[in-house]
């Protein structure tokens, strides 16, 4: 257990059985992470590329949507060919996802999905749970955040996420 881990994740990952972790990143909040429309946690498409598929299985990468080779075409999104109004967004396929437990520094968690949106090629953290996950995270926009990974006792794939406290404001 390397990268100054911080206490709250040793603790989270002892108790979850497993055996090792790793830093992911950390983040600024955006307005879309804490937003309740929007319902997602956006990971940058080298964060996911560098430090998330490389820990995977071809199956989890593929439940993730992170193995397709097929160039980002944003054209086919919009509607060009005459039907509906000129510009009209079509209707985006369902992503599905990877499921994963995603734990906040309090060591609550819950089961949301990992996966990469075709058009822009970013990846996400999403699904019902992620707006609790976040008013229970305290995320706040422009708070900074640290994302650890592990797999537990069973081998899942799992996330923690805390906002990163400067101990010399804090006090």
């Amino acid at each position: 257990m390397i990268e100054d881990m911080p206490e709250w994740v040793v603790k989270l990952i002892v108790d979850k059985k497993a055996t090792f972790a790793w830093k992911v990143m950390e983040k600024e909040i955006y307005a879309s992470d804490a937003s309740d429309q929007q319902n997602r946690f956006l990971i940058r498409k080298q964060t996911i590329d560098d430090r998330i598929m490389p820990a995977m299985t071809e199956e989890e990468l593929a439940s993730a949507n992170l193995i397709s080779t097929v160039a980002s075409n944003r054209s086919r999104l919009y509607n060009r060919e005459g039907e509906g109004e000129a510009g009209e967004r079509k209707q985006g396929r369902e992503h599905g996802g990877l499921e994963v437990m995603v734990f906040n520094r309090n060591g609550w968690g819950c089961s949301l999905y990992l996966t990469r949106w075709d058009a822009s090629r970013a990846s996400v953290l999403k699904g019902g749970k992620y707006r609790e996950f976040h008013r229970r995270s305290h995320f706040a926009i422009g708070g900074l955040v640290e994302m650890w990974a592990f797999r537990d006792g069973d081998g899942k794939l799992c996330f923690v996420i805390g906002n990163i406290v400067d101990l010399e404001i804090s006090l």
